[in-house]
């Protein structure tokens, strides 16, 4: 996982995405997309955090990884066992967050 930066929040994550990694024709592109869009967001936003994010490391992001699970009411689950967390699903799902974000502030 060298050289992928790390962000221990999911609000840090997506703050640094908004203000650092995005151009203004991406943003337009995100928040112009249906919301149902799964390829727009699957194989454009999250492939840029799959690619530059740590996001499954329990040692280097263990409070992004904690929130992600209550994001998803995890409640239940062992925790400890990562193999339930894939990087497509995070990076996805903190995508459909920026884009929330982007259209409601």
């Amino acid at each position: 996982m060298s050289g992928l930066m790390v962000i221990d929040s999911p609000s840090g994550l997506i703050d640094y995405i908004i203000e650092y990694e995005l151009e203004s024709d991406e943003i337009k592109s995100i928040v112009a997309a249906p919301e149902d869009d799964f390829l727009v967001m699957h194989f454009g936003l999250a492939l840029l955090i799959r690619h530059n994010f740590v996001l499954t490391d329990n040692d280097k992001v263990p409070h992004l990884i904690e929130q992600y699970y209550d994001y998803k009411d995890y409640k239940n689950k062992d925790k400890d066992r990562l193999f339930l967390l894939h990087p497509d699903d995070i990076s996805y799902d903190i995508s459909v967050l920026i884009r929330k974000r982007l259209l409601h502030g």
